[in-house]
């Protein structure tokens, strides 16, 4: 996530293709990590509707598994950047609304 964010995206590429490869089993991993690593490149390549997209699938594990909220995040950022400010708010605010899950993680502050 760090390499995809930072803009270093032939890396984190090149991590996420080896990831999904390696653990085509692991739940978390292949439904939350990878799909939001994605994302988080389709920003970088300009593209937040493909961003959406590819967190739907991480959606159903955000308040359970992934204890981070970083997809609804990346969502935000997608929103915003297709100037949907009330969709971006709404993911944004759950990191206000489940502030114990983000705590002890950079997007709770």
């Amino acid at each position: 996530m760090a390499l995809a964010r930072s803009g270093r995206t032939t890396e984190s590429e090149e991590i996420v293709h080896h990831l999904a490869a390696a653990y085509p089993s692991h739940t978390l991993l292949n439904s939350y990590w990878l799909p939001t690593i994605r994302a988080a490149l389709e920003l970088n390549h300009k593209n937040p509707t493909k961003a959406i997209e590819l967190l739907r699938t991480a959606e159903p594990y955000e308040l359970g598994s992934g204890k981070t909220l970083y997809p609804a995040h990346v969502r935000g950022e997608a929103y915003m950047r297709l100037g949907r400010g009330k969709e971006a708010a709404a993911e944004f605010q759950k990191s206000v609304n489940y502030r114990g899950m983000v705590q002890n993680f950079l997007l709770g502050h």
